[in-house]
């Protein structure tokens, strides 16, 4: 009498485990050599942010030595020699082994602003069975000296040009510089009178002794012209510019008459305090 067989078929499970397993080593390379590269990325985000710090920090704002690099642009050149070494000090005292070719410095537009770039590569551990050996790992950092461009101007002179109007309101010029002060802007300097340049420009200077500094590469925008005087100022304003409207043009008009002090007793209110003339108006 002949039984019925059944085919066998051996070693499906060996195949089976020797995939899962390669799988489950896979898994377990990803998840332990990918966080030991997010532990050390997070390193090296600290070591570049603190680099930016250091380097930015010592950044110069005029003279011959401003900016972070001799060539201010634009583009912006290379950063200088004292700029780099702050950088890789600042890295190589939290991560001593990180190589400077790995530490790129460079100056970013405006030419107070510091960025330094770190690479490496994180070691691998289980992914080695796979072929993962660890993991490319790169960092951006940003540090800017002075101001974050949250006010884009220090100082807007909205007094226009008006020929007509009588000496010394006709807006020539709208801003003078004078006498032996410092004057120092982190911002940029807008000045909205069109007066051209033969009649005293929008901007002029009255002496030498006054030192005008602009800093953070801001720039003096004159919608007229520019009469320099014996005082230099830099960067040179540009002239020909768009007119910057009134910021404060939608608010009420501000009441400004009031009344003539005569002898007596006289109640004046708390804000009316204009004072002209040769009589005294309050």
């Amino acid at each position: 009498m002949l039984r019925p067989t059944r085919e066998r078929q051996t070693g499906q499970i060996l195949v089976l485990f020797v995939i899962a397993l390669v799988a489950m080593f896979s898994m377990l390379g990803l998840l332990l050599d990918g966080g030991h590269a997010l532990a050390i990325r997070r390193q090296y985000q600290d070591a570049g942010d603190a680099a930016a710090l250091s380097a930015a920090n010592g950044l110069v704002q005029s003279g011959a030595s401003s900016g972070c690099s001799a060539t201010a642009g634009p583009p912006v050149g290379s950063p200088r020699a004292s700029v780099i070494a702050a950088a890789r000090a600042a890295v190589h005292a939290s991560l001593p082994n990180v190589p400077d070719a790995n530490i790129v410095v460079t100056c970013a537009t405006g030419n107070f602003t510091v960025q330094v770039d770190i690479t490496g590569r994180s070691p691998g551990y289980f992914g080695g069975v796979v072929g993962m050996n660890g993991f490319a790992i790169g960092t951006t950092s940003q540090a800017i000296n002075g101001s974050t461009g949250g006010i884009k101007y220090s100082v807007v002179e909205l007094d226009p040009y008006n020929a007509a109007w009588p000496n010394g309101y006709t807006g020539c010029p709208s801003v003078l510089f004078s006498g032996s002060n410092t004057v120092i802007f982190d911002g940029a300097i807008q000045v909205d009178s069109a007066c051209p340049a033969g009649s005293g420009g929008a901007l002029s200077s009255n002496g030498n002794s006054a030192n005008i500094q602009v800093n953070n590469g801001a720039t003096i925008s004159l919608v007229g012209g520019y009469t320099p005087g014996a005082l230099t100022i830099s960067p040179t304003p540009l002239t020909g510019q768009p007119y910057v409207k009134d910021p404060l043009a939608w608010l009420p008009a501000v009441a400004y008459s009031g009344i003539t002090a005569i002898p007596g007793t006289t109640t004046i209110a708390s804000s009316q305090t204009t004072l002209s003339g040769g009589s005294t108006l309050l």
